[in-house]
């Protein structure tokens, strides 16, 4: 197998900004698969944290916003709403 090493730019606690790393090291640290790593980074140039995120997770290394949950209505039936609830 090849030793494919690929660049790191970023701030982490692990790794250090403008090293070279290979994948079956960074599979270690993140407790994926070398071929999880592989297909996760072989057209990159480099890797960030972004791209350090465990194995199924749902976010896929993205923060995500909290949203409000979403209704089926429209955005009329959301004002007429709102005055309708009102006292009288």
């Amino acid at each position: 197998m090849k030793k494919r090493k690929i660049q790191f730019r970023g701030d982490h606690w692990f790794l250090i900004d403008g090293e070279f790393y290979e994948y079956l090291e960074l599979a270690e640290h993140i407790g994926a698969s070398y071929n999880c790593i592989k297909n996760r980074l072989y057209s990159k140039k480099y890797f960030t944290n972004d791209d350090l995120y465990a194995p199924y997770s749902k976010s896929g290394g993205r923060k995500r916003k909290a949203q409000k949950p979403k209704r089926l209505e429209s955005r009329a039936d959301e004002i007429s709403q709102k005055y309708l609830r009102r006292k009288l």
